[in-house]
């Protein structure tokens, strides 16, 4: 933490063990360590015709690599691990290492904790503690 700016990083490893995400004002800086993907960036409260609709079930808005051009996911212990971290930090919006990638949603913890849910699943470990985690 920066005596007095309220800026505090926050080292959750990840795809490196040092990796780090900073917190200021309600922001979460999330450069590579979590990644957004498109799917994340879509509004589903309401389509373009003001319609209300459901966001679809098993849509991440994030994910978690090992290796990022590689495409290889970080495992569930991993996650776990990240999330007993991250999970006692509030934030109000993501902002990464892309430009146009940025979530504002007070929703956007849930978001994250879903979306390491969704990666484990899709992994094969339905039964892992990280799925009985909340927010």
């Amino acid at each position: 933490m920066v005596p007095g700016s309220g800026f505090k990083a926050v080292k959750l490893g990840g795809h490196f063990p040092g990796s780090l995400v900073a917190l200021f004002d309600g922001r979460l800086l999330i450069a590579d360590t979590i990644v957004t993907t498109p799917a994340g960036l879509g509004r589903w409260e309401v389509d373009g015709n003001g319609v209300a609709r459901a966001r679809p079930g098993g849509l991440n808005s994030f994910t978690f690599q090992w290796s990022i051009p590689n495409m290889i996911p970080l495992g569930p212990d991993e996650l776990a691990r990240m999330w007993g971290v991250l999970g006692g930090y509030e934030f109000r919006s993501t902002h990464g290492a892309f430009l146009g990638f940025d979530v504002e949603d007070e929703g956007v913890k849930g978001r994250v904790l879903e979306s390491m849910q969704i990666q484990t699943r899709f992994m094969g470990w339905p039964d892992h503690p990280l799925m009985g985690m909340k927010v």
